[in-house]
């Protein structure tokens, strides 16, 4: 193999291959070695550090609690299975989502330390395996016992309306408890003086109410609808003046 040129000192070629004048064929070749050697270990380097600071995957959490209902759990089941035989893992996620979701709505029913302990594991779950496709969910756990900090504030004309719900002989089990549910979500709004959500909640309350009173025509149900426009408007006039306009909230 025929000598490599060497070029001077200060000069520029483009000739390949081409050693400078100063520096021996062995030293060049000692350098282009060391600097390969620098390269793969810091290479290695880096990628260890990104392997390490990579989360682990989690195991599926236990779950020690019950269900308020059997078609809950159902449900909660259906969406777990769906999502441990999904073959996609985006699809996989948004089933566990799912399941989280059913839950938590289950709790929001029956609180318990043990359900609300186990929301708090699986959305880790979800956050830890499935990161890519759980950025942008809100993962809120909702807290219904003074336990996690729950303050539940009832005003005078709240309870009164609780009180007729409870005695209302009238209302199927289950509408009664829709209305409890809305009224307890009025009162935590309360707690935390979040009047626009207190509103809703009363919304939803008085809709119930009125869909009820127009079907039965009881007038116990039209009274506690009344009551409940009332504090309506106690709890914030601009909203309620709005739906005024609009008759919204026409017996």
């Amino acid at each position: 193999m025929p000598a490599l040129p060497k070029i001077p000192r200060g000069f520029i070629t483009n000739f390949q291959g081409a050693v400078p004048d100063f520096v021996e064929h062995t030293q060049f070749i000692f350098l282009l070695v060391a600097s390969a050697l620098i390269v793969l270990t810091t290479s290695i380097f880096l990628i260890g550090i990104g392997g390490f600071h990579r989360p682990k995957p989690q195991p599926f959490p236990n779950a020690e609690f019950t269900f308020s209902s059997t078609s809950w759990e159902a449900k909660y089941n259906d969406y777990l299975e769906k999502a441990r035989t999904a073959g996609d893992p985006g699809q996989a996620a948004v089933y566990f989502q799912k399941a989280l979701f059913t839950l938590s709505a289950d709790y929001n029913r029956a609180p318990s330390s043990q359900k609300r302990e186990f929301l708090i594991k699986l959305a880790a779950f979800i956050k830890t395996n499935y990161p890519e496709y759980s950025q942008s969910v809100d993962f809120e756990i909702p807290c219904r016992q003074t336990s996690c900090g729950a303050v539940f504030s009832y005003s005078e004309g709240l309870a009164q309306i609780k009180s007729g719900v409870e005695a209302g002989e009238n209302l199927n089990p289950q509408l009664k408890e829709a209305i409890l549910i809305n009224l307890e979500n009025a009162a935590l709004a309360a707690g935390k003086g979040d009047n626009k959500q207190e509103f809703t909640a009363l919304t939803s309350v008085f809709g119930t109410l009125k869909g009820e009173w127009q079907r039965s025509q009881d007038e116990n149900i039209k009274i506690l609808a009344e009551k409940t426009l009332a504090l309506m408007k106690e709890v914030d006039t601009q909203s309620y003046q709005a739906g005024q306009e609009v008759e919204l909230y026409k017996l």
